[in-house]
């Protein structure tokens, strides 16, 4: 699973970029040590009305729109270094083009928030989606919990929960470690069951662990805000859970 800034600074244009493999990244490399690092392939984006599934690869590009979801092959690809995004054109006569930017994007039906926002041209028309796999979001690393519930949390205690790329969830809930299962799909994401060791705390840090048990089991749904903060929440319902990166 790669590793990547949702935002970046614009960076040198005399860049090089290159990509690398099926299971490889595309790399902008510089002299300077300043790198752009692209998605994994293969890689996946989509939109609505119409709607749209681009699919990239090694060999090409894969592109199906509006509702008989015809698919068309384009090849070779090739790559125009850009400063903010990864521009790949397809096609003999590079009838499509794709322009992928990472930064945060929330699909128009559904609300999912996905890492790369794309946009694919082709036959005049512009096409705008998301990309990327929205679980990249929130493997990141540690996210250290900050509320619960609208209530804060308890000053000098640590709530935190880790999401790996196999599908587990773990972290500190107040007082015991925890450990379980998530799984994200078009319907939400959904926790648990969840396992905790057996330590006694202090009475208050107990009722706090166990209101976070209960909100985490119970979310539907995850976002990213601007400035970085994980969102967890159920539908229709207020955030219950809002946490940051750990440094």
């Amino acid at each position: 699973m790669m590793t990547r800034n949702l935002f970046f600074a614009a960076l040198p244009a005399a860049l090089v970029l290159t990509l690398v493999g099926c299971s490889g990244q595309a790399v902008r490399e510089g002299t300077d040590n300043a790198t752009f690092t692209g998605p994994e392939l293969p890689f996946q984006a989509r939109g609505n009305e119409p709607p749209w599934l681009l699919q990239i690869d090694d060999q090409g590009l894969m592109l199906s729109r509006g509702y008989d979801r015809q698919e068309h092959r384009f090849a070779p690809l090739r790559q125009q270094p850009d400063n903010t995004q990864l521009r790949l054109s397809a096609g003999e006569r590079e009838q499509v083009t794709a322009l992928l930017t990472p930064a945060l994007c929330h699909d128009s039906m559904t609300g999912m928030p996905y890492p790369w926002q794309v946009q694919v041209i082709t036959e005049g028309e512009r096409l705008q989606g998301c990309g990327g796999d929205p679980v990249s979001l929130l493997t990141q690393g540690e996210w250290m919990i900050e509320d619960i519930a609208g209530r804060g949390i308890i000053d000098s205690s640590r709530v935190s929960l880790r999401f790996s790329a196999d599908g587990r969830i773990s972290g500190t809930g107040s007082c015991n470690r925890y450990a379980g299962s998530y799984h994200l799909s078009g319907e939400g994401l959904q926790i648990g069951p969840l396992l905790a060791t057996k330590m006694a705390c202090a009475p208050a840090l107990m009722q706090q662990e166990q209101t976070f048990f209960r909100v985490l089991e119970a979310t539907s749904a995850f976002d990213i805000t601007p400035d970085g903060a994980l969102l967890l929440h159920q539908y229709r319902e207020q955030t219950t859970l809002r946490g940051y990166l750990g440094q």
